[in-house]
């Protein structure tokens, strides 16, 4: 199954205003130096995988740890915030990302830290259920229906100055690839962006 990725600068944007720590309550930034928005990380296409009764075994186990994956992947979004950012893909980020959007987030840390802006606050899933897989032996692709609250987060310039932000919910379909005996996250699809609720 092929995974298509695409990241547009107006993705960038609006996961630098729904990033900032999701988009909500206050302003964050320009479009350059998102925050957390998984919809505008990396959005993903693809046709729709097997569905999950026919799992079983091994591959139901498989398939369920994919949301644990998923609430990994945003601890380590948000660490690496707290962190000031990074100036290349860190471990941890190598460890749960894989494609366009390990690039892409390698990307936005990497100019979050060249700029000196700040983060506060935590990104919380509120949900990441399982929804559909398709599975070998040795790889798979495995879907999650999300909703991550972003409102208790806020971002800031070098200078103090808030950056701008709008809604402070993102939801969709996150895409996770079976890589090495782990599930890493390829991207996203559907869903929305920036709202006030999932």
């Amino acid at each position: 199954m092929t995974i298509r990725t695409a990241l547009s600068a107006t993705l960038l944007a609006a996961l630098l205003s729904a990033g900032c720590s999701a988009p909500a309550d206050e302003p964050a930034e320009p479009a350059e130096t998102s925050t957390v928005a998984v919809e505008e990380s990396a959005p993903v296409e693809q046709a729709s995988p097997a569905s999950t009764p026919s799992l079983a075994g091994d591959e139901a186990e498989r398939f369920e740890l994919a949301a644990s994956a998923f609430g990994v992947y945003w601890d380590v979004i948000n660490q690496t915030y707290a962190d000031g950012g990074a100036e290349q893909a860190t471990e941890d980020m190598l460890r749960v990302m894989t494609g366009q959007q390990l690039d892409f987030w390698a990307s936005h840390f990497a100019d979050w830290k060249a700029q000196g802006h700040r983060y506060e606050g935590v990104n919380r899933v509120l949900y990441a259920n399982p929804a559909e897989a398709s599975l070998s032996p040795d790889g798979g692709v495995a879907e999650i229906d999300f909703c991550v609250d972003m409102t208790a987060t806020r971002a800031y310039t070098a200078d103090g100055d808030p950056l701008p932000k709008d809604g402070g919910f993102q939801s969709g379909v996150a895409v996770l690839q079976w890589i090495d005996g782990t599930w890493k996250v390829a991207g996203h699809r559907e869903g929305t962006g920036n709202k006030d609720q999932c």
